[in-house]
């Protein structure tokens, strides 16, 4: 026991002890608890070690809704569907679109208007039909058929047109698609990632991806053959004056 000379002194043994006592419990004073944004005191969280095996430390996320560029086959209005297509109305002239995507695999003759996908098959004949549709994929025949795409026309291999008329359409060939055309091809723009051989008329621009093959004849206002890509063509390439391209417009 430490030893007191006089009322209210220690000797040095004593203040020595006293001051490691004092440090050891500022060292184990517990940490002071976070306060949240509602005013309460929030528990501190654990450290990585003391957590429960098996629980998913991932940060969680927001998925956004599906956007669709709709192209009204009723009055020709264009605007943009956000969420599932299960029910669309166009804003404009309130009309119920058909949504579903549609495949043809044999023989048809009829009317189809959706905004969704139509697919004609490796086999299908499409003979005087009218085809409205968001996205059309051609792998069979069409003969005096009208293609009303509100995107784009996707020419897959055995497809055959033979009134490829489609002058205000995007047209793609996709990779590792071989098409060969014997109708010229009319469009608004072409877009090669696969082998084409054709006679192509294109309002815009024609682009031969890299990896792609093209051989024929190309007519257009814009041309891009990436590097890598393979062309053996007969081209005229104009770009549009101002004056030619207000009196087509």
């Amino acid at each position: 026991m430490a030893r007191t000379d006089k009322n209210g002194m220690i000797d040095g043994y004593m203040a020595v002890q006293s001051v490691r006592r004092s440090s050891d419990r500022q060292h184990e004073r517990p940490r002071p608890a976070e306060i949240s944004s509602e005013g309460t005191a929030a528990t501190p969280p654990a450290h990585a070690t003391e957590m429960a095996p098996g629980k998913s430390h991932a940060f969680g996320h927001t998925a956004l809704p599906t956007r669709h560029d709709i192209h009204c086959y009723a009055c020709g209005y264009q605007f943009v569907h956000t969420g599932k297509l299960d029910r669309v109305l166009c804003p404009k002239c309130k009309e119920q679109l058909h949504t579903g995507d549609k495949t043809i695999c044999g023989p048809f003759t009829g009317t189809i208007q959706t905004v969704g996908t139509v697919t004609i098959h490796s086999g299908a004949k499409v003979t005087d039909s009218e085809i409205t549709a968001s996205v059309i994929r051609i792998a069979g025949e069409c003969h005096k058929t009208r293609l009303h795409p509100g995107i784009r026309v996707e020419l897959q291999t055995g497809a055959a047109v033979d009134n490829a008329k489609l002058d205000t359409v995007d047209v793609l060939i996709e990779a590792d698609q071989q098409v060969g055309l014997d109708a010229e091809l009319h469009c608004k723009s072409l877009q090669v990632m696969g082998h084409l051989r054709a006679s192509v008329t294109a309002r815009e621009c024609v682009v031969i991806a890299q990896g792609a093959a093209f051989q024929g004849r190309i007519q257009s206002p814009g041309l891009v053959i990436e590097d890598g890509a393979a062309v053996r063509a007969d081209m005229h390439i104009q770009p549009q004056s101002k004056h030619n391209a207000g009196a087509q417009a």
